[in-house]
């Protein structure tokens, strides 16, 4: 039996995910990989944003990441 992860993220944010995954062309069998990063850094909140650093977004990214 596959252990199923578990991801606060909705079913928009999920959808989200995978259309993006498209656009970059990034393989379908990564997506429960990304799914997991995504619960652990942002629990699926789209507007996160971390107190203590420049980290925000679903995935934490640091300011210097998307600038």
């Amino acid at each position: 039996m596959v252990k199923q992860r578990f991801c606060l993220a909705g079913q928009a944010v999920q959808s989200a995910l995978r259309q993006a995954m498209i656009l970059e062309g990034k393989n379908s069998s990564d997506f429960n990989d990304l799914l997991w990063i995504m619960a652990q850094e942002s629990g699926g909140v789209v507007d996160t944003r971390n107190g203590v650093s420049t980290a925000r977004g679903l995935f934490e990214l640091l300011k210097a990441q998307y600038y």
